[in-house]
């Protein structure tokens, strides 16, 4: 693979046919016609998993001149990491990237990017309106219509949302425990819970807990214990977990459109939204991201998303 000596280079999870990916490309393209970027040439490269950045970035050093400047960028998902863990990869400099040829992670301010898309519920349901009733009569073929006339809002939108959240705070929990069970020497993963694990905090704990009482000798029990214990409370007190789990009717909306998975809770928005309008042809999830959704909001470039990826980038484009 060839690098441009003169460009910088931008790396990104997914894959290359990904929807996201050219509209990543043209948000940046018009954010530096519109001068909200500096006119700087870039690559924006999908390189799969996180864990190919650094190998890729090893060959773009070898070659650019812009990143004896400036390390390779990585836009990377936010996850369920913690707010210490991220501000302590901040603290790492530009310039021993540069030497140790390494990317400079630059993580969502969420989750992922489609949890920018859950701020968007007004143009999405602006867009849904916009689409013709369908009308055999008229002979007329349109590339998309719906069978069902209802007027949509952005506040019904988030009231579905929010229902989603309250039906799954506890599976949003669980993943985030999962993320933060990293010990292969004990076991590989946490086993799927059962649904008497889900009860509560305490039965919850119990499952996180399980693996050390089953595979630690007694010696290593009780370290191991409280490593863990001490591992789930951090994650407990990351967010309202616990007031949330007891009582769902609480979750504040605002916080879970930013911290949960985003590509799920927007998956299950197009699936409600599909529900309630009746689609003509049946779209799949992806096809309604990128056949219409994404090509509405680039028209948008004061939109978080866009806005999101200017104020990563606008550092280092300053810097060329």
């Amino acid at each position: 693979m060839q690098f441009d000596q003169q460009k910088v280079y931008i790396l990104i999870e997914g894959e290359p046919s990904s929807p996201e990916i050219p509209f990543f490309r043209r948000c940046i393209k018009e954010l530096k016609k519109e001068q909200q970027l500096p006119a700087v040439e870039f690559d924006l490269l999908a390189v799969g998993g996180s864990n190919a950045f650094n190998s890729m970035a090893k060959l773009i050093y070898g070659t650019s001149e812009f990143h004896k400047k400036i390390p390779v960028l990585a836009i990377t998902d936010r996850d369920f990491r913690m707010q210490r863990d991220l501000e302590q990869k901040k603290g790492i400099t530009d310039r021993q990237l540069v030497t140790d040829g390494k990317v400079r992670e630059l993580y969502w301010g969420r989750h992922e990017w489609e949890n920018f898309l859950l701020e968007e519920t007004q143009l999405i349901a602006e867009i849904c309106n916009k689409i013709p009733v369908f009308n055999p009569g008229t002979g007329i073929r349109q590339k998309i219509s719906k069978r069902n006339s209802i007027t949509l809002t952005g506040q019904q939108l988030d009231t579905w949302l929010f229902e989603y959240f309250q039906a799954n705070i506890i599976n949003e929990f669980l993943e985030s425990l999962k993320y933060h069970f990293y010990t292969a020497s004990i076991c590989p993963q946490l086993e799927n819970p059962r649904d008497e694990d889900k009860l509560d905090i305490t039965k919850i704990r119990n499952w996180f807990q399980n693996p050390i009482n089953a595979n630690c000798t007694p010696e290593k029990c009780r370290d191991n214990l409280a490593i863990f214990n001490s591992r789930f409370e951090n994650v407990l007190a990351e967010l309202e977990w616990e007031s949330w789990v007891n009582e769902p009717a609480s979750i504040d909306l605002e916080k879970a459109k930013i911290y949960f998975r985003g590509k799920e809770a927007f998956e299950e928005l197009f699936k409600r939204l599909d529900t309630e309008i009746d689609l003509i042809p049946k779209l799949k999830y992806t096809q309604f991201i990128k056949d219409i959704f994404l090509g509405e909001l680039e028209k948008h470039l004061d939109c978080l998303l866009i806005q999101e990826i200017r104020s990563m980038l606008l550092p280092y484009f300053e810097i060329i």
